[in-house]
């Protein structure tokens, strides 16, 4: 009885400690280029790690360049979430090529409450004209 018991609580700990490294994100926004929306674009959602970016999820925006993606990723540590896509964005002093974007969601969303490892944020309009970077 008291090696079942024990069992049991190894069973109840280690399922625990699995479960602790299981993060949801949720991302949302909308991509505009000089205030329009930029419909139909391929943007992806991914979590950055040493060796190599893991997809989390990925998608299109809307025809009024909404975007909606979420998953998730076993870490032990907080995640770096961060949405990735290919576009062109001309302004009139700087000429754009299909360049690559990445916006990575801010660390101070990664708040923990006891086991809830549920996590959204929302990018907002993001106005390529405005944004020359490509890391935000």
């Amino acid at each position: 009885m008291v090696l079942l018991l024990r069992k049991i609580i190894l069973v109840t700990v280690l399922s625990r400690v699995v479960n602790c490294g299981i993060q949801r994100i949720t991302v949302t926004g909308r991509l505009l280029c000089h205030g329009k929306p930029i419909g139909f674009l391929d943007i992806k959602l991914l979590e950055e790690d040493l060796l190599y970016n893991d997809v989390i999820d990925d998608g299109k925006t809307d025809m009024n360049g909404h975007f909606k993606l979420s998953g998730r990723d076993e870490e032990f540590s907080a995640i770096d979430p961060f949405i990735e896509f290919k576009y062109k964005c001309s302004t009139d002093k700087v000429i754009s090529t299909n360049d690559i974007k990445q916006f990575f969601v801010p660390s101070s969303v990664f708040r923990y409450l006891g086991y809830v490892r549920q996590f959204e944020f929302n990018f907002g309009d993001i106005d390529l004209e405005k944004i020359q970077k490509k890391f935000v």
